[in-house]
């Protein structure tokens, strides 16, 4: 996989457009590449649809949406992980687990403590503390 970030200095332009500029994030790979079955990466080009460049061979990515580099790199990561999931998933290979962003989140174990004491406790706090489980 080929990374490229750029930081822009522009001159005489408004300062949220530079901002923009400077955290674009750009990645591009080659579907061949991450060794997966040839049904799999069939399932890939066609998920990734127009990004999927057919004279290169390339897949190229880009993200500027979050306010830092380092950020959009991370969610082009995770899209990279989904992509590659689901290319499985379609294609019937095995897959470890899902990705990150594909898990539902962890739901707390205990309920949070009734407030003791002080006003407003007593039934009305017990009541609410039973509706909330």
């Amino acid at each position: 996989m080929r990374w490229r970030t750029v930081g822009y200095v522009v001159l005489h332009a408004k300062e949220e457009i530079e901002q923009k500029l400077s955290r674009k994030v750009e990645v591009q790979f080659r579907p061949s590449d991450l060794k997966l079955s040839d049904k799999a990466t069939k399932n890939l080009i066609e998920i990734c649809g127009v990004r999927y460049n057919k004279n290169t061979g390339v897949v190229k990515l880009t993200s500027d949406t979050l306010a830092l580099q380092k950020e959009n790199r991370i969610r082009l990561e995770c899209m990279v992980a989904q992509l590659i999931y689901f290319a499985k998933k379609t294609a019937g290979d095995p897959v470890d687990e899902a990705p990150a962003a594909a898990k539902p989140a962890p739901k707390p174990a205990v309920a949070p403590p009734a407030p003791e004491g002080g006003e407003g406790g007593g039934a009305k706090a017990e009541a609410a503390a039973a509706a909330a489980v």
